[in-house]
């Protein structure tokens, strides 16, 4: 689970019978027989180690951007991140990522957002599972499309992606 500290989607995989390693600068609070907890960037984490998934939720859209207490930079740790997820899967390694997207691309203190070419180049070295894009219609309905399905102003790319 990488940037999961404040999600508790660690504890209920663990509670499913999964062994979990979240990787967080700001470790993990819960504890559970199953969870590992790696106060770490995710670039520090071992090569030496291979793992079956990765889950990246509402994460990487924020890495370098200072808003969780790091450190500012100008460098697309989003990009970096992604890197190192696929460095530390194995082969067929699923990865699990959501991230926001909209028309155009956008960054502020916060996160980034990401228009549909940006998410397709980015995830060039991944074999798509799944691409879906569920489109904020209005402040209580959400629709849910392909890539190519007709935007709107805010949407959440949920992707599922294999190692090659």
């Amino acid at each position: 689970d990488v940037g999961g500290s404040e999600s508790t989607v660690a504890l209920s995989l663990a509670s499913l019978g999964h062994e979990v390693h979240v990787v967080d600068p700001r470790g993990y609070r819960l504890e559970h027989p199953g969870v590992h907890a790696h106060p770490l960037r995710l670039e520090e984490l071992s090569l030496d180690r291979r793992f079956d998934a990765a889950v990246a939720l509402s994460s990487i859209e924020h890495f370098g951007l200072g808003a969780y207490g790091e450190r500012h930079t100008d460098a697309r740790q989003d990009l970096a991140a992604l890197a190192a997820i696929h460095d530390r899967l194995s082969p067929g390694g699923l990865l699990v990522l959501t991230v926001p997207c909209g028309p155009e691309s956008s960054v502020d203190e916060f996160q980034r957002s990401y228009a549909i070419p940006e998410l397709r180049e980015m995830l060039a070295a991944w074999d798509l599972v799944d691409f879906s894009i569920a489109w904020q219609r209005s402040r209580v309905t959400w629709e849910r499309s392909g890539p190519d399905g007709i935007p709107a102003e805010a949407g959440v790319a949920l992707i599922t992606a294999r190692r090659r």
